[in-house]
This record gives structure tokens, sequence and C-alpha cells, in this order.
């Protein structure tokens, strides 16, 4: 069967052709610890099949494959408890244009043969085979494959999406080496060319230089949107500021799409409706390919101080130039925050994976993440550290999606065997995050949050700053919220004794430094404790002053 589930993003991922299918199924085959074989839809042949292929007759879901390959975004497509057959498109080739890599998952730890044998009627495949395919198989969570393959191949598609760009912008900066003007300012532009500018700071900036560079009255620009952004720049406006988006629209549709360069010669017709504009040269601010706004110059001064002569070629290259140099940057940096967002959600999603896999930790994860932020900031760790914390914070226990539901939701103590598979979950959340370059950052926080400072922690037994410090921080933002909330087996503890424990711990179980960090930043982190949010925004730096861990306070 098809499975329906809304994929990560609502657009299609296009799978360019300069992607590699081969890194694309590296991607998975590392992400999902095991083999894809590769069908070729068009010729009906099945690729790359490796031995421990279960010998599944994928042809006799030819028509799905065709569907998956054509829609081109993963699907599941066939879902029969404990097995599932997953389909990722690959991108085109020319003697092969539609490919997919398909892998057949195990979905459940230890299946009943009963279970192993009805999928293996669904599936099609001997019942003896399946069984020894599936023994000692790792298992895959149903609901976690589909959301995992999705996101790497959104993550591809971003980079070579940004690898376009950024070829792109090469090419235009070739263009502007016309004259040494040009070459100049584009310098000078580019050198603060910075995905987290806004478009309007660098507009700002380049009409005062331009107004320096081209022999003109002023130099005037907008940027429609809401608010609307005008910026003058010269000797002198022959146009008020309120009226020159009008100016700009009995110009014509054709200063919409292109460089305009009128003087005195078009000026001066009796239908001409500003006496006090002799020349102006115009250049629209284009972002994927619609009008955001214009640049222009007005009344062309030589540099003598006489009047006479006109803009022409050099002064609409330039404008033209500047004006694509800020549409790309708009662009790039709409691009930037729909990828942004997207992965953004699928942290989320993964987040939420987690509470649902164990209810009672409901809200654990952003609030483990919320303190550790706090506490970091307490220590002076700067912006790349927070925003580390605090994504490294909200995915901490993503590994959890691979333990036995019972043993998490256990009421009574954990057995010293169900103990041990709970100490799995560190290394099994470096595994599942392992695939997504952008994590990478944060899996030695997912890894070594439960090490202590002593050494008797797991799973690699490292002692004191052996465990890296985001690490060490996240351990203490882990335990001041675990040992605060409401557990299956006990309920949480009062604030004096989570305290008492942590002066106990301090230089034992955790880094004194950050148990010293808390007691500075106390009132702070119980009150993060007691407040449930919204997730905030994986960039620590766009935080408000509302939220419950105050950036902008400086704390000693």
């Amino acid at each position: 069967m098809v499975t329906t589930a809304e994929p990560l993003s609502a657009t299609k991922p296009t799978l360019p052709r300069e992607l590699s299918s081969d890194s694309l199924v590296d991607r998975l085959e590392a992400a999902f610890r095991q083999s894809f074989a590769v069908l070729d839809v068009t010729r009906g042949a099945l690729e790359r099949v490796t031995p421990d292929w279960p010998r599944v007759d994928i042809f006799r879901w030819a028509s799905l494959c065709e569907h998956v390959a054509r829609r081109g975004r993963p699907e599941v497509i066939e879902d029969h408890s404990p097995l599932l057959l997953l389909a990722t498109p690959l991108p085109p080739e020319e003697l092969s244009p539609s490919r997919i890599a398909v892998a057949v998952l195990l979905t459940e730890s230890n299946p009943s043969p009963a279970a192993l044998e009805s999928a293996a009627r669904a599936f099609g495949v001997d019942g003896k085979q399946l069984t020894q395919w599936a023994a000692g198989r790792r298992a895959w969570p149903a609901h976690a494959a589909l959301p995992l393959a999705t996101a790497i191949v959104e993550s591809l598609v971003a980079q070579q999406s940004v690898s376009s760009m950024k070829n792109q912008l090469s090419e235009v900066s070739g263009q502007l080496l016309a004259t040494f003007e040009e070459l100049n300012l584009l310098h000078q532009m580019t050198e603060g060319l910075s995905l987290g500018r806004h478009e309007r700071e660098l507009l700002d900036q380049a009409v005062d230089w331009l107004a320096e560079i081209i022999a003109s009255d002023c130099v005037v620009a907008r940027l429609d949107g809401t608010p609307a952004h005008t910026t003058i720049a010269g000797r002198y406006t022959p146009i008020a500021a309120d009226q020159l988006s009008e100016f700009f629209g009995r110009l014509g549709p054709q200063a919409q799409r292109r460089s305009l360069v009128l003087n005195h010669d078009r000026t001066s017709s009796p239908t001409w409706a500003y006496p006090e504009v002799r020349e102006v040269v115009t250049a629209p601010i284009l972002s994927n390919g619609e009008p955001i706004g214009w640049l222009g110059a007005l009344n062309y001064r030589p540099k003598r101080g006489a009047y006479g002569g006109g803009f022409g070629a050099v002064e609409g290259s330039l404008l033209s130039s500047v004006a694509t140099l800020i549409g790309v940057h708009a662009g790039n940096r709409d691009l930037f925050e729909q990828r942004k967002q997207l992965f953004d959600s699928a942290v989320y999603a993964l987040t939420s994976a987690i509470d649902a896999k164990d209810p009672y930790t409901c809200g654990h994860s952003d609030r483990v993440a919320r303190v550790a932020v706090r506490l970091a900031k307490q220590m002076g760790c700067g912006a790349d550290e927070l925003n580390a914390l605090y994504l490294g914070g909200l995915l901490h226990d993503i590994g959890k999606i691979g333990i036995d539901d019972a043993v998490l939701r256990k009421p009574d103590k954990l057995t010293d065997e169900e103990y041990d598979q709970i100490k799995l979950h560190p290394t099994l959340g470096e595994q599942i995050l392992q695939g997504v370059p952008q994590l990478a950052h944060v899996l030695p926080i997912v890894r070594h949050h439960h090490e202590t400072w002593d050494g008797n922690g797991y799973p690699d037994r490292l002692v004191t700053d052996a465990c890296p410090k985001l690490a060490r921080i996240t351990a203490v933002a882990d335990a001041i919220d675990a040992m605060g909330s409401d557990r299956p087996y006990r309920k949480g503890m009062p604030i004096e004794e989570v305290e008492s424990i942590l002066r106990r711990g301090a230089g034992k179980q955790w880094d004194p430094n950050v148990v010293a960090a808390y007691f500075a930043a106390r009132e702070d982190v119980q009150a993060i404790c007691r407040i449930e949010r919204e997730p905030h925004d994986l960039d620590v730096g766009r935080w408000s002053e509302g939220d419950a861990c105050p950036l902008e306070e400086t704390h000693t």
C-alpha cells in the first residue's frame, strides 16, 4: 500500500541531474545502516543488489515505484508489520531518467514467527529466508523511516541549490568587471554580504557608494514590502521622497523588467511631467524574476560641475549589476529562510517523535534545551555554542525511539537488563542522526550527555573534561529537569532536594563549573522548568526578550 503520510515539505524536492545518485544512495545507507537496492523503473531492471537483499519481488509494486519516480519524493510503498518497503527517487540520468532506491526495513525488534510469516506472504518471500534475514537485524520504527529519508533528500537538494546559487553569483561578479568603478563597488558590497544581513541594510550602503561614483544629483532606491523602504543619497533631490514611487511607476512597464536610460532628448518632451528631472537612469531589483524595488540616478552632473551630456550604458550597467546583486541576495535570504524552516520542522518532528514515544517526558527535550542554553550563557559561551546546545538539547534523547515501549513506560524500578537497554539510547541517537551533515556538530551532545565527571557514566566512561563541554552542560540541564519532573515510577522532587543532589554531585557526577552556573542563574532555570512554551527558533540569536531564557541580561 502507498503511505499517505504528510511529507516534511509540501513542495516537491527537485532532484537535479548534477546530484550524484551514488551520493544519495550512500547517504541513505549510512543513515539506515543497511544496503539499498536501485530499481531502474524505465528498463524494469534491479541494480546494485547486495547479498543481504531479502529477495523481495520488487516488480509486484512496479506501478507504485513508477509513481514514486514521477512524484519525486520518498514514499512507503508497502507496510506490513514487521516489514516496511521504503522507496526514494534518485536524480535523473541520461540513460535512465527514472530510478529509485529501495530498501526493506525491519520495524520491530525480535518479531514473532507468526508476524514474520504473515509479512513473508505479504511481501512474497520465503518465510524461512525472511526469518534468517531478520535475525539480529536492527529495527527501524515505522514512523521514523519516511521523515529521515525525506530529510536526507531535502538536505542534498538544499546543498545543490546553494551550490547553484553560488555559481550564479560568480557569473554576476564576472560581468561587473567592465569598469574599475564597478569592480571596486562590487568588491565593497560582497565584503558585506551575509545571509544574516537584510537587503535593506545592503541597499542603503550601495546607494551611498553609488552616489560617490555616479555623476548625478542623487541616487535613490526603494524596496517594496511591509513596510516599504526608501533611501536617498546625493547633493540635491529634484523629487520629494513621497513622490518617488509614483515617479518610477510613470516610467512605464519596461522599467519594471530592465534598465532604462532617459536623457534630455526624451525629457524635453511636452508630455514629460517632471521638469526638474532632466536625465534619469533606473534599474529594477528583481528577486526570483519578480520586481521587489528599484535603483535610480537623477540628473547627470559631470564631475567638472558643468551641465551637459547624459547617462549612458556604463551607468545603466552599474545600476543593473548592483540591483542584480541585491535581488539575488534577497532571493538567497528567502531560500535560506525556507530551508531553515524545513530543517527546523524536521527537528521539531523528531522531538515530537520522542514525546510520542515517552509521553511521561513530554516537553522534557525542549526544557533541557532551554536550560542548557541558559547555563551556557551564564558560562560565557558564544553564539555558535548556544545554537548547538539548543539543537542538541532538543535531540539528546532521540535514541529513545529505538527503545522498547514497555521499558520506557515501566511504572516500576527497572531491572539491570532493562536499564542496560535504556543506556543504549545515546549511541542509538548518534546513529540516527549521523546521516545528516547539518547535525554533525550536535552528535557529541547526543552521545555523551550521560557521561559523568568521575568517569562512571556511559557509553564511553569519559573522565572530567575528556567529555565535550556542551555535553557536560546538557548533562546538568537533563538532570535538573529529570529530577524535578514526574515519572511513571515517582513524583518530581522538590527544588530543595534537587539542589541538594546537585551540590553533592558537583565534582563527582557533574562538572562543578556547570553546577555553579546553575546556582548563579537558578531563578531563570527554575522559570524555564515551570513554563511550557512553543518551540523556539533554532537560532538562539532570534529569541525575543519575552522568552523564558532572557539572553539580553548579563549575569555574573
